[in-house]
């Protein structure tokens, strides 16, 4: 079963003693195999190794198959995974997202590897601005996953960055699938 608690890095930006943004990433840790058919989950908090009060159901429609095809686009090779960045609603449109992507990135040069994330719709220009491609759509009927609670459809884009190699002092962007 998939392990929640995955081995994440922790990047906290602080402003007059309060955390207003925060960013987590940390090598790609899950196995494709781990995806199961959307859908064929059990109710809320009943399957092992999720947190209490987890929607199941959506996470393993959207997170568990999106790192399955984040696996796939990587093709065996490393990777950093960017789980989350969010910023506080007061500080937003301030830079501070950016910050923590130039944060990420520079963590993704030094170990010369290729990057994956998850968007939602507010962060897709944030994440293209930093070369990130988008590789598969995935779009929720939010009603299937709250009893009827909650109307509208959601969108969630699973997005994949190339390594840079350096040649004779050129940063290039290679797509490197051998």
């Amino acid at each position: 079963m998939l392990d929640w608690r995955f081995d994440r890095d922790t990047h906290k930006l602080e402003g007059t003693g309060e955390v207003v943004g925060v960013g987590i990433w940390g090598e790609g840790n899950v196995d494709a195999e781990d995806a199961e058919e959307p859908g064929g989950h059990e109710a809320e908090g009943e399957e092992e190794g999720w947190p209490p009060g987890t929607n199941i159901a959506f996470c393993c429609d959207a997170y568990v198959v999106a790192d399955a095809i984040m696996e796939e686009a990587c093709q065996g090779q490393p990777f950093l995974k960017l789980w989350e960045i969010a910023i506080h609603p007061r500080y937003q449109n301030q830079g501070l997202g950016t910050s923590l992507m130039k944060e990420f990135m520079g963590e993704i040069e030094t170990k010369n590897v290729q990057a994956v994330l998850g968007a939602s719709k507010e962060g897709l220009g944030l994440y293209e601005k930093f070369g990130f491609e988008r590789i598969k759509e995935m779009d929720f009927d939010l009603e299937k996953y709250s009893a009827g609670e909650i109307k509208g459809r959601e969108k969630h884009v699973v997005m994949w960055r190339p390594r840079t190699r350096t040649l004779e002092g050129c940063a290039v962007q290679v797509e490197d699938h051998s």
